[in-house]
C-alpha cells in the first residue's frame, strides 16, 4: 500500500466519511505524520505496541488487540524511527480486510 491508501483506510477506520468519487481533502488527516492523530487511532481501535528494544531485529510492533489479553491479528512491523508508519500499516490492514 502507498501512502495515500495507507491515510484513506486510516480515515475510513476512524469514521471520516466523503462522498464517492470526490477527493477528500487529506491535508487535516495525517497519522502517518501527525503524532496525536496516530496514539488518538491507538487509542480507539484498541491496538498495542510493542518497543523495538525488546526484539530482534529492532523494530517496532502493532497489532489489534480488541479483547485485551495481548493476542491479536493485523501486525504491522516498521523500523524503530517510523512508529506512525507501523500504526498506519496496522489500521489499513484491518479495515482492508473487513
Amino acid at each position: 500500500m502507498n501512502d495515500l491508501e495507507i491515510t484513506l483506510w486510516c480515515a475510513k477506520a476512524m469514521g471520516y466519511k466523503y462522498p464517492q468519487g470526490i477527493f477528500p481533502d487529506l491535508r487535516c488527516f495525517d497519522p502517518l505524520h501527525d503524532d496525536g492523530q496516530a496514539m488518538k487511532m491507538v487509542k480507539a481501535l484498541h491496538l498495542c505496541i510493542q518497543p523495538p528494544q525488546f526484539v530482534k531485529p529492532q523494530r517496532w510492533h502493532v497489532w489489534v488487540d480488541p479483547s485485551g489479553i495481548g493476542v491479536g491479528s493485523h501486525t504491522a512491523v516498521a523500523n524503530p524511527s517510523y512508529l506512525n508508519r507501523a500504526i498506519c500499516e496496522c489500521v489499513a490492514r484491518m479495515e482492508a480486510s473487513k
